[in-house]
């Protein structure tokens, strides 16, 4: 397992001035948030790809019309803008796009060519604001503006001003963004039906106009020219062949269409230069040829990856991993350090286990010492490929939280070079060991699992310990081997006499594959079941296989949850029970699969 090998190579090779380069590009388009600038951004990486060499490169179109499916996930209509500006009576601009882009929130809908006067009305509780009172105004709030949205629709406001800038444990206040505008994209469903537009006002900006509101009413000029189309969004891929044309490949990627360019130029930047100096490594016999291709795919945050999957199902079918290169450009700057996202526990694998150790393995032979740390799987970005149903495992490295996160602030000069060549020799060891891994390589590591399961399954829930080793025992078979060691089964309390035994034997699959959002389904969103970027009502779906009771799954997805409790078993088993019958009247899920009882 010397991984250790690439990393002086790796190294030495990247180049993170190119890098920085590539960083920017990306960032002068997609600062913008416009589907004309994502089309730039897409042609310019298809052609940086065809310079580093990779093979069947391509720009996959995607359907940006607000209701084409790619699993679950749907692409908002195109939406473009020409100009759009906040003034006071006296000229002076409160938010403008073309200075600020950040100051519009995305999505939003246009005046009238004219533009519109309209008075502003604060608001700190919009439920306890009067909807008659708000007919035809600006409501100004410190909140999201997704928080504002119903009020203005029942209420007929023209559109929403917010200053709302949330702090972390990396911006605990908001000293050093006085000046700076969020990135909101608060309108993101398949269509901003709305009508309305919304403006993202920097503290500053939201503290003159509170100001000026003590004194008495304020009119302000609001000019948005957008407009919303059916286009296209693209996710762009090539191949660094492998020795091996049969084997499995490994999948790279990065999410493009955000305006920052740690979150994400970074990592599209970082996968664009690996890819170009990795073929140049082994062109020049630097590097062996790994028998395993590798992929670089870079696309739309989710839906990218989820188009790129639904569209080619061959290549999901033959991907031994994957690996997501988010946010991996900046950390002492922006208060942040990397984070390695595992796999949900019903995916664990060598994969969890081989990521950890190189960046361990990194710190102990180059002497350099960084904060990192080991997370948990959450849906946070394109590791909603680790979802079983894809039948790979996927693992992210990701910088997060950011002090200049999903904000103006999120510029070029932020990123750390030296970051950049860390991150890469790091995912570049990684894959390259990974790509050329074989039986000897999985045995050795079956060995390491087995006896120092401490070192790689310290961030894995107590219950579930033998369910995740048994995991990544079985994922070994991946890498080519075929003599398993013996391991525990995963031992589950039997199902109580106090649920009912047809409900608790209830045999359920999914009928539509990854994570859901109910993106698809307008009916559904003022459901009680929210399952967008929710955790707890899209783990416990990638348990259910076909093979397991929905007992099995309520324990598994409790233990996953950190809930080891007899009540709290059954408390989300009732959960559970409410949320699967739901889904399944709507048609994401079917039960008594094959009729089959799980084991």
């Amino acid at each position: 397992m010397n991984w250790t090998n690439f990393f002086s190579v790796l190294a030495d090779a990247f180049d993170s001035g190119h890098c920085l380069e590539l960083v920017r590009e990306i960032w002068e388009n997609d600062r913008w948030f416009t589907f004309s600038a994502f089309e730039r951004t897409a042609a310019f990486c298809e052609r940086q790809m065809r310079e580093a060499g990779l093979s069947e490169v391509e720009r996959l179109p995607l359907k940006a019309d607000g209701h084409t499916a790619y699993g679950d996930w749907v692409i908002p209509r195109a939406w473009d803008v020409s100009e759009a500006y906040l003034e006071l009576p006296d000229g002076r601009r409160l938010a403008d796009y073309q200075s600020v882009p950040c100051s519009l929130v995305m999505y939003s809908a246009p005046t009238p060519p004219e533009g519109i006067w309209a008075e502003v009305l604060a608001v700190e509780d919009p439920n306890q604001v009067n909807p008659a009172s708000v007919k035809g105004k600006l409501l100004l709030t410190d909140r999201t503006s997704r928080e504002l949205i119903p009020l203005a629709m029942e209420g007929g406001a023209v559109g929403i001003l917010s200053d709302f800038i949330p702090l972390s444990a990396a911006r605990k206040t908001l000293d050093g963004l006085e000046e700076v505008s969020r990135w909101d994209n608060d309108f993101r469903v398949p269509v901003n039906d709305t009508g309305l537009f919304a403006f993202s006002l920097s503290p500053n900006s939201g503290r003159l106009l509170r100001s000026l509101l003590r004194d008495g009413p304020v009119c302000l000029y609001a000019k948005v020219s957008t407009r919303f189309y059916d286009g296209e969004c693209y996710t762009v891929s090539g191949l660094l062949p492998g020795s091996d044309p049969e084997a499995k490949e490994l999948l790279l990627y990065g999410h493009l269409c955000e305006p920052g360019a740690e979150d994400n130029a970074s990592g599209c930047a970082l996968l664009m230069e690996l890819a170009e100096k990795l073929a140049a490594l082994i062109r020049e016999g630097y590097l062996s040829r790994p028998q395993r291709g590798i992929r670089f795919v870079i696309g739309y945050e989710c839906v990218g990856s989820m188009g790129y999957l639904a569209l080619h199902p061959e290549r999901a079918g033959r991907q031994l991993c994957a690996i997501v290169a988010d946010m991996v450009g900046t950390e002492k700057i922006d208060n942040a350090h990397l984070g390695i996202w595992h796999d949900p526990v019903s995916n664990w694998s060598f994969l969890d286990a081989v990521l950890p150790a190189v960046v361990r393995d990194w710190q102990k032979t180059e002497r350099q010492i960084f904060q990192w740390e080991e997370r948990p799987f959450s849906v946070g970005s394109d590791n909603i490929m680790a979802d079983p149903c894809w039948g790979f495992p996927t693992a992210a490295m990701i910088t997060e939280p950011a002090f200049s996160y999903h904000s103006s602030l999120d510029t070029p000069d932020r990123i750390e070079p030296e970051t950049l060549r860390r991150n890469a020799a790091i995912l570049g060891a990684a894959a390259l060991w990974l790509a050329s891994a074989g039986p000897e390589e999985a045995g050795q590591l079956a060995d390491w699992l087995l006896e120092k399961p401490d070192e790689w399954l310290g961030s894995c829930q107590a219950s579930l310990r033998e369910a995740a080793l048994k995991q990544a025992m079985e994922s070994l078979k991946r890498l080519g081997l075929e003599e398993l060691p013996p391991c525990a089964e995963t031992s589950l309390p039997e199902l109580p006499s106090s649920v009912g035994t047809l409900e608790g034997n209830k045999i359920y699959r999914r009928k539509v594959p990854g994570c859901l959002t109910f993106a698809t389904a307008p009916k559904l969103r003022d459901s009680p079941w929210k399952p967008a970027w929710n955790d707890s009502l899209n783990c416990p779906l990638f348990w259910a296989d076909g093979r397991r009771t929905l007992w099995q799954i309520a324990v598994l997805s409790a233990w996953e949850q950190g809930k080891t409790q007899d009540r709290e078993i059954r408390e989300e088993f009732l959960r559970l029970h409410a949320y699967f019958s739901f889904l399944e009247v709507h048609g994401y899920l079917e039960s008594n699969y094959n009729g089959e009882r799980g084991e």
